[in-house]
């Protein structure tokens, strides 16, 4: 939603777009989500150049829809999302594909939300090549 005069809201995904490696068979390597800070991406929104806090009073709320597979949000500070593989019930050969990150806006008027933003996020896999012995 546009207005003369009015800041823009901007939503800043971090990655946009993660690839895992995985098995040829497309399973994941034991251990691949052992680390929480491999295969995510931070969310951040913003009035202009104004970084807003996160809450449902003048700032804003992230959602994960259904159908968004094994996400796992974690609050970073209080102004910053971190969105991650959940690597306790994630690790299947079933993660790959588009997600939506949902984010509503509040500007404090009864506690609903302004404006809502949809954002994409696409999990791929990145399968082995073929072996080049003879080069």
């Amino acid at each position: 939603m546009v207005s003369d005069g009015k800041d823009a809201y901007t939503i800043i995904l971090s990655n946009e777009s993660i690839t895992v490696p995985c098995k040829t068979d497309g399973s994941f390597a034991s251990g691949i989500f052992d680390s929480p800070y491999k295969y995510y991406t931070n969310v951040s929104v913003y009035r202009g150049a104004t970084k807003l806090p996160l809450g449902s009073t003048n700032g804003w709320v992230l959602e994960l829809p259904s159908g968004s597979f094994n996400l796992l949000p974690t609050q970073v500070g209080t102004d910053t999302w971190k969105v991650q593989i959940d690597r306790y019930n994630g690790a299947n050969s079933e993660i790959s594909g588009s997600n939506i990150i949902r984010i509503k806006i509040y500007t404090g008027v009864y506690n609903v939300p302004t404006y809502t933003f949809d954002k994409i996020f696409t999990v791929s896999k990145a399968y082995p090549g073929p072996l080049l012995d003879w080069v």
